[in-house]
């Protein structure tokens, strides 16, 4: 449709000159609509021009504000809290290529999980650690904990620096005044935030913060991508991705992230594009999300859905996502566990009530507050990374966990940076007063860390710390019990184990758990009754049919005890405890040879196992092959240095090839290492006597009669007199 013609009037004339219009920029069509962001203009007039050095001093005081705020966990010690297992008795710890091929390859399950880059990095620390055999406080042996809290605060700081880097790209790019300051914000933030804790202290999260270092990594050169479009990167951010897999299939989560950071970025979430750049993350995520599902159901951490309707699961996970932000906003009443309810289908109150919280979300979502890209970017980070978490499919026997929210945290952190930025930017009078809100904020969480980190400090404080806050956490009681054990505190342990029955009558573990105790109490008839307890409740109870095997071995039913341990043996295959024990039991029936064969197998196993030397030895001296014994001996000493009973034993050798002074000095150092060990007392005594050296001899016997050992009594008056 063509315009009407119009006559210029030429009357009114002028000289100005015609208006011409200042051609734009050319700019590189993306098809996308760009929406000018509130503060562009702002921004580019006001943007006060920052230094390196004041980038670089943000950067220090949030590294230095980290450190200190996890201080404290340096004094703490290896915890019971799967710490035995990770730590303890980490069966992963070989260097060599062989020993990596298990890690990776051959047997890449351990405890429930497939992690072989965070079993990698601790063997790293086994390596650098201080090591002490068992005995009879750490009856797992003993590891200076101080190499394994370094790693772990450092790989948390990494990520914590990486986070300031983040957010200094994504600030930058959003055209934030105050970027950097929302950057240190954040970063800080994230750094001391109390609900980070338990990832940082706790030693077996060693898979915690590796995965999240290399997540944060992925994401920054994600975001160099965005900017760049340089293959180089998009590269880069995969191996990353892979990396992050390795330390823990959490990090499945990563590949949806992504188009969270597309969505911040602008970029057109349907376009083929931004689809196929996801395709192989994606895949990867299927790929290790079969794998870490086979691995729970390997450590058997994967229980039944039908303990709770449809309906009660949803709120559920609508609860865990209220007490997930609840804590990130007020990080208090914290627990190392946080229990189910208990099976009464009858839930508090405020169970229901949690639905709104998901609700909200999904509001603020649709509406997008005023179309705050900001906000819709936090809520889609958060909820990514929570909702494989929120127990639709229970795992484990906690409804939520702390370190859970250490990758969804940064939602959180992400949000109060934006809003410091928009205060500071609408209000700019009262910069001074949000400023000290925030920084207040910060150094709150930076007390609270501090205390919270002394709950750790030990298996004691930790479960009693869950016990005052949740009286009915079965598993509190059942490892508060196990670490009164380790203690010798038998009647403690016992107590805590009955009270954990009590709430749960069908809790094997801890009616196992209390057997075990009434054994090490000498309560033979109360052990063998947990025990068959136990038994009778899982027939393939590896561990209760070895430890009864122990308890029928102390009441002289030697046939019985080597009829257990051939079935722990059948159910636990790799477990070298009943091979060494049964050996035992050969021995103590005269039948040397077997013995050594089952002594033999266990070194195969495990060819450091000091028990296994010390008592092949011992089956060495009673054939009467003494030069054998004593290489077993010493082996074992060499793998032990404390082994009161190996020197013991080592001195009886040398007895009978008349090395006296080597007698002598082997029942010296055994009774440095066992207290009041009256047999070494006895038998140096007898030492002293083959070297004609009287008066030693009866100083000893006489000493050994104080300490009970009746047949003192015949030697005093055999040559004493």
């Amino acid at each position: 449709m063509s315009m009407p013609y119009r006559k210029k009037n030429k009357s009114k004339r002028t000289n100005k000159k015609p208006y011409n219009r200042k051609p734009e920029k050319f700019e590189k069509n993306t098809n996308e609509p760009v929406r000018k962001n509130e503060n562009e203009d702002f921004a580019k007039k006001d943007t006060p021009s920052l230094s390196v050095k004041t980038k670089w001093a943000g950067l220090v005081f949030v590294v230095f504000i980290t450190i200190l705020a996890f201080i404290p966990s340096f004094e703490n010690e290896v915890s019971n809290w799967d710490d035995d297992k990770y730590i303890l008795r980490n069966t992963q710890t070989d260097l060599s290529f062989e020993g990596i091929k298990k890690m990776f390859v051959e047997q890449p399950y351990y405890m429930g999980n497939f992690h072989p880059l965070a079993m990698f990095s601790l063997a790293i620390d086994h390596k650098l650690s201080e090591k002490r055999p068992a005995d009879e406080r750490h009856p797992f042996g003993w590891v200076d904990a101080f190499w394994f809290h370094f790693t772990n605060l450092l790989l948390h700081t990494i990520s914590t620096v990486l986070i300031f880097f983040l957010a200094i790209r994504i600030f930058k790019f959003l055209n934030y005044r105050y970027y950097l300051f929302s950057a240190i914000l954040m970063a800080a933030l994230f750094g001391v935030h109390t609900l980070h804790v338990e990832s940082v202290v706790w030693l077996s999260e060693r898979k915690d913060v590796l995965y999240v270092m290399f997540f944060i990594a992925g994401l920054l050169s994600y975001t160099r991508y965005l900017e760049s479009n340089k293959i180089g990167y998009f590269i880069l951010t995969f191996f990353l991705y892979l990396l992050s897999l390795l330390s823990k299939g959490q990090a499945v989560s990563f590949a949806i992230t992504l188009l969270a950071m597309d969505y911040i970025y602008k970029k057109n979430l349907l376009s083929v594009k931004t689809i196929a750049e996801k395709i192989p993350f994606i895949a990867l995520a299927l790929i290790f999300g079969i794998i870490a599902i086979k691995a729970q159901q390997h450590g058997q951490a994967i229980h039944s859905i039908a303990e709770y309707t449809h309906f009660e699961r949803i709120m559920i996970a609508s609860y865990g996502m209220t007490q997930y932000l609840w804590k990130l906003i007020i990080p208090l009443h914290l627990s190392a566990i946080y229990p189910y309810p208990f099976m009464t289908h009858q839930f508090p109150w405020y169970y229901f009530l949690s639905f709104i919280t998901p609700l909200t979300l999904l509001a603020l979502f649709i509406f997008r507050i005023k179309g705050r890209n900001e906000i819709v970017f936090s809520i889609l980070f958060f909820g990514i990374n929570i909702a494989l978490l929120l127990q639709i499919i229970p795992v484990g026997s906690a409804i939520i966990a702390d370190r859970y929210a250490y990758v969804p945290s940064i939602a959180y952190c992400f949000v109060l940076a934006f809003a410091y930025n928009f205060f500071l930017t609408k209000k700019p009078k009262l910069k001074l007063v949000v400023s000290l809100i925030f920084v207040g904020y910060i150094l709150l969480h930076t007390v609270l860390t501090m205390q919270r980190c002394t709950v750790w400090k030990n298996s004691i404080a930790l479960w009693d710390d869950v016990i005052e806050k949740y009286d009915k956490a079965v598993v509190a009681y059942n490892n508060r019990g196990s670490s009164k054990k380790a203690l010798e505190d038998f009647d403690g342990a016992i107590a805590d184990f009955s009270k954990a029955i009590e709430l749960k009558p069908d809790y094997k573990h801890a009616i196992y758990n209390r057997g075990t105790a009434r054994k090490d109490k000498k309560d033979y008839k109360g052990a063998m009754a947990d025990f068959n307890l136990a038994l009778l409740m899982d027939p393939k109870f590896a561990e209760a049919y070895h430890n009864r095997g122990i308890t029928k071995d102390n009441m002289n039913d030697l046939q019985g005890a080597i009829a257990d341990y051939n079935k722990a043996i059948e159910f636990n295959i790799t477990d070298v405890k009943p091979f060494v024990n049964r050996g035992v039991a050969f021995g103590k029936m005269g039948y040397y040879e077997k013995a050594i064969e089952d002594f033999n197998q266990a070194l195969r196993m495990d060819p450091e196992n000091a028990d296994a030397y010390s008592n092949r030895g011992l089956a060495k001296s009673f054939m009467k092959n003494y030069e054998d014994a004593l290489l077993d001996f010493s082996k074992a000493i060499s793998l032990r240095p404390d082994f009161a009973d190996a020197y013991y034993n080592r001195a009886l050798s040398k007895d009978k090839l008349k090395d006296f002074d080597g007698a002598i000095a082997d029942h010296t150092i055994a009774m440095r290492y066992k207290k009041d060990f009256y047999m070494s007392f006895y038998y140096r005594g007898l030492a002293y006597l083959g070297k004609g050296e009287k008066q030693n001899a009866c100083a000893d016997f006489r000493h050994c009669l104080q300490l009970g050992y009746a047949p003192a009594q015949t030697a005093i008056d055999t040559y004493c007199k």
